[in-house]
């Protein structure tokens, strides 16, 4: 991945949980509209690039006290297995930290059909020095993407996704890379290539709770 990794954590605690692993996350993202996204799509994309779908399912208290510190925590279900991460921001301001643990597709799904977190490992231990108990997390919703990756060089990889969440439908650009001032130069430079508006855009976690107030209010 083009993230500068900070550690991984190679020890295999039981079967259901494969890998634990904390990265530095630096991404440039902005929203596009439909007929940008399929432009892209266009000029990227070919009839063996992969496509996949994955679904996140987000986590939070009932004080929305994730929310309030800027951090996200979501399962992911993938084709072949989840993640479990928590992303809570660096000192720096210049990206991400990701903590990760992976689980199996069936683990995954035993924790969000019950809302019953892990109560050990990285992310709870990382939980607890921002002192958010596992026990006052709920599931607050979920967004499907359907995502394409593709490598532009060695330090950059463009992301195009496709998302739904609550009545909402999106398109969204995003840019991963090794380096904030590198990676902020490269991504005006690939936003005026392709004659793209900059456009503002919160976080997926942040827009699919947006949408499901909203959605909320007018019942």
């Amino acid at each position: 991945m083009y993230r500068k990794q900070v550690k991984i954590g190679g020890r295999e605690k039981k079967k259901d949980c494969v890998i634990m692993a904390e990265e530095k996350e630096i991404e440039f993202k902005n929203l596009l509209n439909e007929q940008e996204y399929r432009q892209l799509l266009q000029t990227y994309c070919n009839l063996d690039t992969p496509f996949f779908v994955q679904t996140n399912h987000y986590f939070d208290t009932p004080d929305w006290e994730l929310k309030k510190q800027h951090m996200g925590l979501r399962i992911r279900l993938k084709e072949e297995y989840a993640e479990y991460t928590l992303k809570s921001p660096l000192d720096d301001q210049q990206g991400l930290l990701e903590t990760t643990e992976v689980f199996s597709n069936e683990k995954a799904n035993e924790l969000i059909n019950t809302a019953s977190l892990p109560q050990m490992g990285e992310v709870a231990d990382k939980l607890t020095t921002f002192k958010i108990s596992v026990d006052s997390l709920r599931l607050i919703g979920s967004l499907k993407t359907k995502r394409c990756e593709i490598k532009l060089d060695n330090t950059h990889l463009l992301v195009l996704d496709e998302s739904w969440y609550g009545n909402c439908h999106d398109y969204e650009l995003e840019l991963e890379t090794v380096s904030y001032d590198e990676g902020k130069r490269y991504f005006k430079l690939l936003l005026d290539k392709h004659h793209l508006i900059q456009r503002p855009v919160q976080n997926k976690v942040v827009r699919m709770i947006e949408a499901t107030h909203a959605s909320d209010a007018h019942k």
